[in-house]
């Protein structure tokens, strides 16, 4: 079988994690064809492969659909999804609802995926264990090789919770950026080069609830010596913003000593997410 070889810290791009889910698809379907053809006994295992195989297509075409009707500007080229970038920073209020349907919709097929790609792993495993007992043998090890690939493939669709954001316009930027490289941590985006915004007045983090934990701790850390100084959450649940204009919209959290404990602490992103939005909801009252 073809060899993909998929490196996740170059998937940056919605329109690049479409192909990932299209090769996906590709290595799925291939593995219950080549189960059929494969497994003679129990009789009815070759036709359910075979159906699964089949009843898999009709379930991406319904994806890729979705896609091109409700996620149209993220699946658009640089240009025009930076525009839509620069909104998305800025949290307008408004659509905070329309964000919310966009972001658990795409978290929704993410999940749908890494489900069929755990659900044919567990089948090859199975699958090995009675070619095994009936001492069948697989030409070149093809379904051992398959089982390797879905791992690479399960490992693109985490990698989409490492969606960081950074602006151009930080007063600091080039010391952010070298910290952030010498670190490890990949940028996705950047935005704040082609709109209308000056240099943000405060120096804030935004980030959703499903943004890894470990990432999330990790910038926390390298940008407080250069000057972060508040929090706040966004409705799209896998991104962080790094200086954005949220301030500009809606209430912030100051990164105290006690927030700072609590991210030290926190088992979970939510754990930092509800913080901050309690924190947030204080502000409200206190105005």
């Amino acid at each position: 079988m073809e060899n993909h070889n998929i490196k996740p810290e170059k998937i940056t791009k919605p329109i690049q994690l479409l192909a990932v889910w299209l090769i996906g698809l590709i290595l799925i379907v291939s593995a219950l064809l080549t189960a059929a053809g494969t497994i003679d006994q129990p009789s009815w295992l070759p036709a359910f492969f075979s159906i699964s195989a089949v009843s898999i297509i009709p379930l991406f075409l319904a994806l890729i659909f979705l896609l091109q009707t409700r996620f149209r500007p993220q699946m658009q080229e640089d240009e025009y999804y930076s525009k839509f970038l620069n909104t998305n920073t800025l949290e307008v209020i408004g659509n905070q609802e329309n964000e919310f349907f966009i972001e658990s919709m795409t978290g929704k097929i993410d999940e749908k995926f890494i489900e069929l790609s755990t659900i044919t792993k567990d089948q090859i495993v199975l699958l090995q264990g009675t070619i095994s007992e009936l001492g069948l043998r697989i030409p070149n090890n093809t379904i051992i090789e398959q089982k390797k690939e879905f791992d690479t493939f399960d490992k693109f669709i985490k990698n989409a919770k490492k969606n960081i954001s950074v602006n151009l316009k930080l007063k600091n930027i080039d010391s952010v950026l070298s910290l952030l490289m010498e670190s490890n941590i990949k940028i996705s985006n950047f935005f704040g080069k082609n709109d209308d915004n000056d240099e943000p007045d405060l120096f804030i983090i935004t980030f959703g609830r499903d943004v890894e934990l470990e990432t999330l701790k990790s910038v926390v850390k390298i940008l407080v010596p250069l000057g972060l100084t508040h929090l706040a959450t966004t409705v799209s649940k896998n991104i962080l913003y790094i200086g954005a204009y949220t301030y500009k919209t809606k209430p912030i959290a100051i990164l105290d000593f006690e927030m700072l404990e609590v991210i030290e602490s926190a088992n979970s992103t939510s754990d930092i997410f509800n913080q901050v939005e309690l924190k947030m909801k204080k502000n409200i009252t206190s105005k």
